[in-house]
């Protein structure tokens, strides 16, 4: 919590606190879910005192650093795609329609590329079909499996929120060399993989 002090944990809890803040931190990462940047927070604080005065190993820092950057280009985008009467995960789902071979794909397929619920993902579709972006339809062989179809629309709306995506991502790394820049991405990617695979 915002505040804390050496004072408010007995050095005696100290182990046993960091334990459990990493085992949180690790399960929040692996189950895909929104990381609880005080448990972060708080993994830095304990291991600082552990330390001495020194961090951790720059590991929870990382963590922390991405998660912030994260929080800041998610608030960005999202006030920025409000231009195109589109959100994040919307724009998502059109992506993983438009590198389908006949820009459509099932229900299924969608829950499972952008790994969200299924009443989560139903919304999305919902909203995306009442703002004519997509059409769904039942598949020809088996009328229980939704089939959903980017419209025309939908597909200008996905290159007006990459052109956005871009603007963002050139703005973000302003401050970098352009070899400075593929370095970072290609060690996100190396990251985003690890955590993506651990067991």
């Amino acid at each position: 919590r915002a505040g804390i002090s050496q004072k408010d944990i007995p050095a005696h809890c100290l182990p046993t606190l960091l334990e459990i803040a990493k085992t949180k931190w690790k399960d929040l990462i692996l189950k895909n879910q929104s990381l609880d940047i005080d448990i972060i927070r708080l993994i830095c604080y304990t291991g600082t005192l552990k330390g001495g005065g020194n961090t951790m190993d720059g590991t929870a820092l990382s963590i922390m650093l991405i998660k912030e950057i994260h929080n800041a280009e998610e608030k960005i985008l999202n006030n920025v795609l409000k231009t195109q009467d589109v959100t994040i995960s919307q724009a998502k789902v059109l992506s993983i329609l438009l590198s389908q071979p006949e820009k459509q794909a099932s229900l299924k397929h969608i829950e499972k590329e952008i790994q969200l619920a299924q009443s989560v993902t139903a919304g999305i579709i919902i909203r995306l079909e009442q703002k004519n972006y997509i059409e769904s339809f039942g598949d020809s062989s088996d009328k229980r499996i939704k089939i959903v179809r980017i419209t025309s629309l939908g597909e200008q709306k996905f290159q007006a929120s990459q052109q956005v995506l871009a603007e963002l991502e050139n703005k973000a790394l302003s401050a970098l060399s352009e070899s400075e820049s593929q370095q970072l991405k290609a060690l996100l990617i190396k990251v985003r993989n690890t955590l993506l695979t651990s067991d």
